[in-house]
């Protein structure tokens, strides 16, 4: 009997999600829809078509995605008497490091973006972007290339 009751706990374990201390489970849905309505994203917004453009979001998927867009909730808010969140610096400044953090983002996208473009021509090959084979000829290569052309 002693082995059964360690195979269903060892099967409770696997199945089991672990609690996430970073996050605070007593923020409640509406207060998350209304801090993500308020402050906005951390990251800036990427230029996606979503598949489910017309359909209401799951509410699971808000709570992951409010998690993705606080990733630092519990140091940054503190709840009220009343029950909602607000800011620990206040709201000016709250808006202000995410207007500053979305701008560092965007900086961040469009360097890869015109790293990955600039790689396929051969120019910019260096970073994670650059593609082995264009633009990385040797000379030799090249001249045999202009030998053929005239």
């Amino acid at each position: 009997r002693g082995e059964e009751e360690k195979e269903a706990a060892a099967s409770r374990k696997n199945t089991m999600k672990p609690k996430d201390p970073k996050r605070d489970t007593s923020v409640t849905f509406e207060e998350m829809k209304r801090l993500m309505r308020v402050y906005g994203p951390i990251k800036a917004l990427r230029n996606r078509a979503s598949k489910d453009a017309g359909k209401a979001a799951k509410p699971e998927s808000i709570r992951r995605k409010f998690y993705r867009w606080f990733p630092d909730f519990a140091e940054r808010f503190v709840k009220t008497s009343e029950g909602w969140f607000m800011p620990n610096a206040g709201h000016e400044q709250e808006m202000q490091y995410r207007e500053s953090m979305r701008k560092i983002d965007q900086d961040i996208l469009v360097k890869k973006r015109n790293d990955k473009r600039y790689s396929y021509r051969g120019v910019g090959q260096s970073g994670k972007y650059a593609v082995a084979g264009y633009g990385m000829q040797s000379p030799r290569i090249s001249y045999s290339i202009m030998e053929k052309r005239i």
